[in-house]
């Protein structure tokens, strides 16, 4: 599901990521580290041992995500920071040089900008998008508001994931998807959540949307 980034990255931005110099990389970090020591000396060292796919998208990464901090930067008028959290930066990093999927790759960028603007980054966000698979994010972008799926039976007292066999995106929805474990792993990380259809369908039927919280993580990673 969704596009390989190389698809979209034209051969000569290849070449020039994957022959990078430290002296790239050193210009990419200056406004919040230095290559000397700690986050930026530990950056180096991860480039110059990977292999050559993986250190284009790396540096690509490192690129992208700074001229979107910069940009974010600019609009509210502060300037860029050190990560709050090294250890969820460099998680980060390292998550985007591995993701070929061009979605959750854009995602992955969107996070590491973020965490050079925000001082309240909370580290969970990284756990949550590691966690996600193509078919979780789509699903996740596709959810609506409790307020704007329509008419529903209200939520659940209480309820257990194996009584569910099929789901639906709001009330006017017609086509019964089937319930699986990307549902549950969505409402286990509290991007999205149930409440029953107002449809006269059986119990085994429910309705998903997007939490308060889901919002908040779709504002930083999409």
């Amino acid at each position: 599901m969704g596009k390989n980034i190389f698809t979209d990255l034209p051969p000569e931005v290849y070449i020039k990521f994957t022959d990078a110099t430290i002296d790239i990389i050193q210009k990419i970090l200056s406004p919040v580290t230095s290559i000397t020591n700690g986050l930026g000396r530990y950056i180096i060292q991860k480039f110059e041992n990977s292999v050559n796919i993986q250190k284009a998208l790396y540096c690509y990464t490192l690129q992208i995500a700074f001229e979107k901090a910069k940009n974010k930067a600019l609009k509210y008028g502060i300037l860029l920071k050190k990560p709050v959290h090294e250890k969820s930066f460099l998680i980060s990093l390292d998550e985007a040089s591995m993701e070929f999927n061009q979605d959750l790759h854009n995602k992955w960028v969107n996070l590491i900008s973020d965490q050079l603007v925000n001082e309240n980054f909370h580290p969970n966000y990284v756990n949550i998008l590691k966690a996600l698979s193509p078919k979780e994010a789509k699903i996740l972008e596709l959810l609506r508001n409790l307020d704007d799926v329509g008419p529903n039976g209200g939520g659940y007292m209480v309820y257990n994931d194996d009584a569910f066999k099929y789901w639906l995106y709001h009330n006017d929805d017609t086509e019964l998807k089937e319930w699986d474990y990307s549902n549950i792993l969505l409402i286990s990380q509290k991007l999205a959540d149930v409440t029953g259809p107002e449809k006269n369908f059986n119990e085994s039927v429910t309705m998903m949307y997007k939490t308060k919280f889901g919002n908040d993580f779709l504002d930083i990673v999409k």
